[in-house]
C-alpha cells in the first residue's frame, strides 16, 4: 500500500531548489567543481559520439490492450497473471524472429521506444468520418477503445527477450493509437549503439 506523507517529503526535500539552473549550481558547490565539469565535458562529448540506430517495423494485427493483471491460487500459492500477455509475447516472437531473423537484442539504452495502435475504423461511421479517422482528425476516443497506455505496455512486455533485453532500457516512450482501414501496429525504436563509458556499471 503506497502511503504520501507531505512532512516526510518537506524534511527530505524542502531545501532544494525548484529550477534545473539552481540544482544544477546546488551540484556544483564544491571545491572540486573544475574538476566535476571536465567529467561532464568528456562525458557530453563521448554521447555526441555514439551514433544512433533507428529500427522501423510494423505488425499487422488487431491490436489489443494490456489488460489489467489478476490473481489466481493455482498449486496453492497466489499467482500475479497479465490475461493474453503470453499469447501476445509468442506471437511477436514469432512474427519478429521471421521478420529479423539475425536481430540481437538490444542491450544499450534505448532513447524512444514509439508504439502507433491502429485499430478497426468501426463499421457504422459515414464515409465522411471514415476518412477523417483515417486521415488521423478522428481517434478512438473513449472507453470502449483501450487506454493508450496500456497498447503501449502490450507492445512493449511482448519485445522482451527478444527485440530488447530488458524494458528498463528505455528512456523515453510514445504511445498513440489511431483508426484505419487496416489494424496494425508500428514500431519505431531509437537506441545507442553503445553504452557511453563509465555509465553501464553505474546505471546498470
Amino acid at each position: 500500500m503506497i502511503e504520501f506523507d507531505n512532512d516526510i517529503y518537506e524534511t527530505l526535500y524542502s531545501n532544494i531548489p525548484n529550477t534545473q539552473e539552481e540544482r544544477v549550481n546546488l551540484i556544483l558547490q564544491t571545491k572540486n567543481a573544475d574538476v566535476i565539469k571536465q567529467n561532464i565535458q568528456t562525458t557530453v562529448d563521448d554521447l555526441a559520439r555514439i551514433r544512433k540506430r533507428k529500427l522501423t517495423f510494423t505488425w499487422y494485427l488487431e491490436p489489443v490492450p494490456s489488460k489489467r493483471p489478476r490473481a489466481n491460487s493455482s498449486g496453492g500459492y497466489p499467482q500475479i497473471y497479465v490475461p493474453n500477455a503470453a499469447l501476445i509475447k509468442r506471437e511477436f516472437q514469432k512474427f519478429f524472429r521471421t521478420n529479423f531473423p539475425k536481430f540481437k537484442p538490444i542491450h544499450t539504452p534505448i532513447t524512444l521506444y514509439q508504439v502507433r495502435s491502429y485499430l478497426r475504423t468501426p463499421t457504422w461511421y459515414p464515409r465522411s468520418y471514415k476518412v477523417l479517422a483515417e486521415l488521423g482528425v478522428i481517434i478512438p476516443w473513449g472507453k470502449n477503445h483501450g487506454d493508450v497506455d496500456n497498447f503501449y505496455k502490450a507492445y512493449s512486455d511482448c519485445a522482451i527477450g527478444t527485440l530488447m533485453e530488458d524494458d528498463r532500457l528505455i528512456g523515453r516512450i510514445n504511445s498513440e493509437k489511431f483508426f484505419s482501414l487496416k489494424p496494425r501496429v508500428e514500431f519505431e525504436i531509437t537506441f545507442l549503439e553503445r553504452w557511453p563509458k563509465g555509465l553501464e556499471k553505474l546505471i546498470k
